[in-house]
């Protein structure tokens, strides 16, 4: 009997440990940036992704995060746009300057 017990409460935790990895998944993010000439980070602490665009940059990356962060800084005008599995969430326009973007990736 205790054997039977024992692995019907393996099986449940395995079921249950399979059940939270699936209702995690990966989330498709692309960012879409446009300016004259800019410098972007994207992502936070030691994942931060740098680059220098000239006119317009496409980044893909795959993410579990809740919400990522998107600095810019350049001159003209600043397009700002985050795609998350196709759907835009985030679109924004500004002119010269810096730019702290804070986006939820629900």
């Amino acid at each position: 009997m205790k054997t039977i017990l024992t692995a019907l409460a393996i099986s449940l935790c395995l079921f249950s440990c399979q059940k939270d990895e699936e209702t995690k998944p990966d989330q498709k993010v692309e960012y879409k940036i446009s300016c004259q000439e800019c410098s972007v980070e994207i992502g936070a602490g030691p994942s931060v992704k740098a680059f220098s665009v000239k006119d317009f940059l496409i980044y893909h990356t795959v993410v579990n995060e809740p919400q990522t962060n998107i600095v810019v800084s350049g001159s003209g005008e600043i397009k700002t746009q985050v795609n998350l599995n196709g759907n835009v969430i985030f679109n924004q326009t500004d002119n010269n300057g810096r730019f702290v973007y804070t986006v939820k990736l629900k």
